[in-house]
């Protein structure tokens, strides 16, 4: 992604959206129900942007780990 700025907003109907601000398109919808709602420690919106920044970094440090990897792989490669 670029380096894009997005916001967490929630709907009329409950669901929490993720999306890029003056957008009406949601990037990601989640929709907490009642039973895991009164059982947050949270907001659902405090507990969707928690959920969301440690999603967004286990996959970036899976990606750097693939490329840790891979150059590894081609340094064994190269001769010197």
């Amino acid at each position: 992604m670029k380096d894009d700025v997005f916001e967490l907003v929630e709907i009329d109907d409950g669901q929490i959206v993720l999306k890029r601000p003056n957008d009406s398109n949601a990037l990601i919808k989640v929709d907490i129900g009642t039973d895991m709602a009164d059982q947050l420690s949270m907001s659902p919106i405090e507990f969707v942007r928690t959920m969301l920044e440690a999603g967004f970094s286990e996959a970036a440090d899976q990606v750097e780990a693939q490329k840790t990897s891979l150059e590894a792989t081609l340094e064994k490669k190269v001769l010197h």
